[in-house]
Parts: structure tokens; sequence; C-alpha cells
């Protein structure tokens, strides 16, 4: 019965992996508007519904590993030795998660094209972003031992990591990749530590 779940669990995974890289592709290629579910799902040979089984909306194929990346973070934060400053936890769940995107998106360079060429997709993952602030800012909160609706300091913890993860990348991207990204992620955090070792003390 085990194997039987796992068979079962690794083709869904496949199927999800598959449609993916296929929008993806013609993203890249027509662009998100002129691309349709129906044309993605015939050259995955799936019906449409299972499609829709997959994603919400032709945009969220985009982000295939949302919920892993989720994951990643959290194992970190939730993981974290109870001595451990928050604000080096913080960075080190930024640099897992910069591991994870590098492992799984060999071009990550044109995806971050892609983003910025369609405001679509780009949106979509804003509102994505925003949970995951949500989820993570919780977490926080927790390990402080505050509300997070009262306390403003640990939305204003993850919000701060995110601006710096966010403007790493955007500066890895002008400069052609040049560079090992992490170097530029700690290079951020480096400016805005002394802030965050303060905020989250």
């Amino acid at each position: 019965m085990t194997t039987e779940v796992g068979l079962r669990e690794r083709k869904k995974q496949k199927t999800r992996r598959l449609l993916a890289e296929i929008a993806l592709r013609r993203f890249v290629e027509k662009g998100v508007d002129a691309t349709t579910v129906e044309e993605i799902c015939e050259e995955a040979e799936v019906s449409v519904s299972t499609f829709f089984r997959y994603f919400p909306s032709k945009e969220a194929a985009a982000y295939p590993d949302e919920a892993e990346k989720v994951r990643v973070v959290r194992d970190v934060l939730e993981e974290a030795p109870d001595k451990e400053p928050l604000h080096k936890t913080i960075r080190r769940a930024a640099l897992a998660l910069t591991e994870y995107d590098l492992d799984g998106k060999v071009e990550f360079h044109r995806w971050l094209e892609l983003l910025r060429d369609e405001p679509a997709l780009a949106a979509y993952g804003l509102r994505l972003q925003t949970t995951s602030m949500e989820t993570f800012t919780k977490l926080i909160a927790a390990r402080m031992g505050v509300d997070p609706v009262f306390d403003l300091r640990p939305g204003l913890g993850v919000g701060m990591a995110y601006a710096a993860v966010n403007n790493a990348w955007s500066v890895w991207t002008a400069r052609d990749s040049e560079g090992d990204i992490r170097d530029l992620i700690n290079e951020a955090f480096d400016v805005i530590d002394g802030g965050l070792k303060k905020a989250l003390a």
C-alpha cells in the first residue's frame, strides 16, 4: 500500500513538473496572455481539468514549487537553536531559500527576466510573497513570544529580510548574473544587520 501511494505521488509530481515546464517555455516564447491552458494541456497530453487539479490558474504554473519553498524557510526557522539570534536565523533561512532556487532553476536569470517582462506573473508572485511573509511573521512572533498584530517587530524583521533578498536578486540580474548571488545577499544583510539585530532583540 505504501509503495502504491509513493508511485502515485511521484506520478503526480512528474505531471506537475511537466505542466510547469511547458507553461514556462511557452510564456518565454509567446508571452503569458498569448498562452492558453488548452495548448499547455495538449502538449502535455492531459485534460484541462487535470491542469486545474494542480494549478488554480496558468500564472500559478510559473510557481510550481512555492509550497516547497515555504517549507524550506519554515524548517530553518523552526529548527533553529534556541540561543541563535533571530537576525542570524533569518539570514540562514534566506540563504537556504537561495540555494533551493539556484538548484531548481538552471536558467534563473531568464526566469527573472520573464517576471520583469510579464506583469501578470510578477503580480501573482507578489501575492504569493505576501502570503509567505504573513506565515513567516507568525513563526517569528511565536519564537519571540509576541502577538504580530500588536507588535511590529516580527513583520518589520521579515519585511527587511525580503527587501534584502529582493534587492540582491535585482542587482545580480542587472549585472548579468556576474558573481555569486549568495555574496550579494550576505552583503545586503550586512547593510541591514544592525537594524535587524536591534529590532528582534
